[in-house]
Formats: C-alpha cells, structure tokens, sequence
C-alpha cells in the first residue's frame, strides 16, 4: 500500500513543479499536451525524483485583489446554475487570472475574503462590454453575499483559502479550502469531493475514507457556513463542470497525473426538497459494465445496512457526469474513465460509510490487475 500524506496537511509549491513545464495545459487542452506520466516516462527516473511528495495549493496568502463597482446583470444574461461573474480584461490582466477560472467577490466593507464572499467563474464569452471599473453579476448571485447593485464591492484572485490549513479552522471561519491525500505518483485512482463540508456534507468523508483505506489519491474541496439555510451552498458551490484547476492548487498537482479511473462523491440537485429521498444514482463515463460492478455492490451494502433504497445507474454517454468537462473524467487517462456517485440527504447521513465502503469494494475487484503491476494494494 502506497504510504500517503495526512489530509489535514496543506502543501505549499515545491521548486520544481509538472504543471508548470513549458506546455502547460487547462483541462481543455489536454490533447495538445503530454500528461504527466507521459513527461515521467520521457524524462526518466533523475527527474522522477524531483517531481514526486506532495505539493499544491496553499500559497503565501498574499493575493491579488481589486475594489469595483457591483453591477447587476439584466436577467437575461443569467444562466441558471453557472454562478459567473464579468469583469473588464484589464482587471483580468491585473489579477493574472483567465476566463473559466474561480475568483472571490465579496463586499467591499467585509474582509473580500472571508465571511461576505462568494464563488464566482469569471466568464469571456457575454453579450456585454464591461466597464473598467465595474463586477458583473445577476442579481440572484448578489444575493449569495447579501450585497446590493451599486455597491462597492471587492475582487480577489483565489478560490480556496490560501492560509487555512485544517477542516476545524475553516468550518470555525465559515471558509473554504481544498485538500489533498496523494503520494505524488499513484496514477491508478482518485478519488474526489468537489463540494465537501456544509456544501454536500458527509461527501468529503466518503472520497476521504476511500483514499485512507486503499491507499489511492483524493482531492477534496470543502465550504462551510451551515446558518441552517444552505448558505455555505450559496457561497461556495462549484459546478463539477466549472473547476479549474488554476484555481485549485492542489487539484492542479494531479491534472495531468492521467489517472486510470476517478469516483466523485455528490448530492442530488434540488435535495433538499426531498424529491430523490432515499435514492443513489451512479453516473459517468466509465463503462456500463464496470458501473453496473458498482451498483451491485452499493445494492448489496445497502441492503445489508438496512437501508430502503434505489439503487440506479444513468444510460451510458446521458444523465450525470458525461460532460468532458467534469472534472471526474479530465483526471483520468482517457478523459472517459469517471464515475459520479449521487446520493439523497438521508444516505449521504445515514448510510455514508457503507457506499463509501461499497465503492471500495467495487473498485477493487475492477483494478485487482492493475494493482498487481504495481506491487498489490
């Protein structure tokens, strides 16, 4: 079993990063570019050497950021879900940041950073020409930290918390940060929770559990505001499809890992109106066949639990977790090889372990050969 590093550490950037090698790709250009395991191969053990431990994320907490105007959008340039956010070029320029990357806004009488900011995607592609001097949002995502159009409000260029550095710290300062359990060179699977702590709870702890007890990679994202009102989904929920993994540092370290498979962990949209109570559904690119492995084993884990559920899994290239743009399936090899796990609020709660422990299972029998090659589990 691979010895992998605590999830309660965070890892600062190392000297010598993969990721940053001359032909650095975004996740949608991962054809143009050699993947990791491909550079390793290509440069040898010397190099190998100085590549591998653990590195990511964090940073010096030193960050970029802009006071601006909060301007709201005319109801039509909202997309519902895609939570964005416009800004001049300029102010990109000067945050050093790009379009499909997650920045903060928040008001400009708060800290920007903490407590009154959100989530945002910074988006290229609208229909307006921003001022200079203006933050572009819809009035539904000004909600999200209770500001108002015409304020003033701040910019910052950073997703997770570059200082916070456990799970206690962030829930006690309603913040979010990402985490990482990876020994720097395991390829076979990641697990993944892109919406952990009060966003989807119990989401993290399924992805955490699975790494801990196979000895696999795990990224993690966590958020945390639980008000009773779901405000830390408000503030900090990515859609799958939208990480970027410039803007996650410790996602960043594992994109062109070109893992063998990926699992997330998710809740069900719309949950909390309790229209897939009791309810798992497994969805993805991974095929039909290896999916249907890992719904047998969820049905058997259940059962056995007790537990009153539906066991389902999503048509193949439909439903949950087909998109290239998931970020279960650009962690893999092939761009085809994730499977999302949906869950309802009474699973995820009650019964978390046992398809945490189910996927395990399932995983398992699916990668026995490829485990072999590298020395067992």
């Amino acid at each position: 079993m691979h010895a992998l590093q605590s999830t309660g550490d965070l890892f600062r950037p190392s000297p010598l990063n993969i990721n940053r090698f001359p032909c650095y790709p975004t996740h949608k250009m991962r054809d143009k570019c050699p993947n990791r395991r491909r550079f390793l191969q290509a440069v040898g053990a010397v190099g190998a050497m100085g590549l591998a431990g653990c590195t990511g994320g964090g940073g010096s907490g030193e960050s970029d950021s802009e006071y601006l105007n909060l301007e709201q959008l005319a109801d039509q340039y909202y997309l519902e879900g895609e939570r964005v956010v416009i800004v001049h070029p300029d102010v990109m320029e000067s945050l050093e940041v790009e379009s499909g990357m997650q920045i903060r806004v928040g008001q400009a009488g708060g800290s920007g950073i903490g407590s009154d900011a959100a989530l945002f995607t910074l988006r290229h592609e609208h229909p307006i020409e921003p001022d200079r001097e203006n933050i572009y949002l819809a009035e539904r995502d000004l909600d999200r930290f209770d500001a108002a159009d015409g304020e003033e409000g701040i910019i910052a260029e950073f997703g997770p918390h570059p200082d916070i550095e456990e799970r206690s710290e962030a829930e006690s300062n309603q913040e979010f940060i990402d985490l990482i359990v990876d020994n720097g060179s395991h390829h076979i699977i990641a697990a993944v929770a892109p919406h952990g702590g009060d966003i989807e709870p119990y989401t993290d702890n399924q992805a955490e559990r699975i790494a801990d007890r196979m000895g696999i990679t795990s990224w993690m994202a966590a958020g945390y505001d639980n008000d009773g009102t779901n405000r830390a989904h408000e503030r900090w929920f990515v859609p799958e499809t939208n990480i970027h993994p410039m803007s996650f540092g410790r996602l960043e370290e594992l994109e062109m890992r070109g893992f063998d498979a990926a699992v997330s962990f998710h809740s069900f949209h719309g949950d909390e109106r309790g229209e897939h109570e009791g309810r798992v559904s497994i969805g993805g690119l991974l095929s039909e066949d290896d999916r249907s492995v890992i719904q047998d084993k969820i049905r058997e884990y259940l059962d056995s639990a007790g537990a009153d559920a539906r066991v389902t899994m999503e048509p193949t290239g439909a439903g949950h977790g087909t998109s290239s743009d998931n970020v279960v399936n650009w962690l893999t090899e092939d761009g085809r090889s994730g499977v999302e796990i949906k869950q309802s609020p009474d699973i995820r709660e009650d019964y978390w372990m046992d398809v945490a422990d189910a996927v395990q299972d399932a995983l398992e029998d699916l990668f026995e050969e490829e485990y072999e090659d590298e020395g067992g589990w």
